[in-house]
């Protein structure tokens, strides 16, 4: 059972950067993870309350449009609603002309509309001074060869997040997104798993401080969301390694 600290829903917290984050938010929130793998929602849990912290998961595929009232429902039930942090997200790696429309959309329904749908159905819980925060990536901002349909959706999440924080601010709820670079997880390997290793060289070379760890992100947007950014909103923070100086 949840104690009295205020709830951060974690989309996306069964793996990677999503997982880090719910083991760091957990410090100083009451953690519900929404994911579609039980079996690594609960190990997750279990650590959590094995350190004394609070924690618990709703499984739900985010594609489907009744996932963010389910999710939304249960964090009211547990408290209030302090923080939303999305990092669920689906990569497709094809040019315009490999890519069907059938992924596009595919690509737009968990990316895009999945994130449209939490933040709706979330905000109309959460009372002031509440925060959210959406992954991106470089892609979102400056582009990625043969991957167009993935650049889109991440780009349109940081014009998303930049409008919602005008709308939400009178609230003194604040909206920003992070820009991950190379981090080493399950989803990072899916992403490469076709780079030859000079590729992946040239890779991490790219990044001035070498690939990152999920749990670098995490620690980024435990400051966001916490009582020291209170004055930030609407921003764009790039955790990246140095990657995109050169960029």
């Amino acid at each position: 059972m949840m104690n009295s600290k205020r709830v951060a829903v974690v989309v996306g917290a069964s793996s990677g950067i999503g997982k880090a984050c719910a083991l760091k938010l957990s410090e100083n929130f009451s953690v519900l993870m929404v994911a579609r793998r039980e079996e690594k929602l609960s190990q997750i849990k279990e650590a959590i309350l094995d350190k004394g912290d609070d924690a618990d998961y709703v499984v739900s595929d985010i594609a489907d449009k009744d996932s963010a009232e389910l999710v939304a429902a249960a964090a009211a039930r547990l408290g209030e609603i302090a923080s939303l942090v999305m990092c669920a997200g689906y990569g497709g790696i094809g040019s315009i002309g490999s890519t069907s429309e059938d992924e596009y959309v595919k690509m737009f329904n968990i990316n895009l509309l999945s994130t449209v749908r939490f933040c709706k159905c979330i905000l109309k819980e959460m009372k002031q001074n509440g925060s959210v925060v959406i992954l991106s990536s470089p892609a979102g901002i400056f582009g990625a060869h043969g991957m167009t349909g993935y650049s889109l959706c991440k780009g349109g999440l940081i014009a998303f997040a930049k409008s919602l924080a005008l709308e939400v601010a009178s609230r003194k709820i604040r909206v920003n997104t992070v820009v991950p670079g190379a981090v080493q997880t399950a989803f990072f390997k899916k992403m490469y798993r076709f780079n030859t290793k000079e590729k992946m060289k040239q890779l991490e070379a790219s990044h001035p401080l070498g690939f990152g760890e999920a749990g670098d992100v995490a620690n980024s947007i435990n400051f966001l969301v916490s009582n020291e950014a209170k004055w930030i909103t609407g921003t764009v923070l790039t955790v990246d390694g140095g990657f995109t100086i050169g960029i």
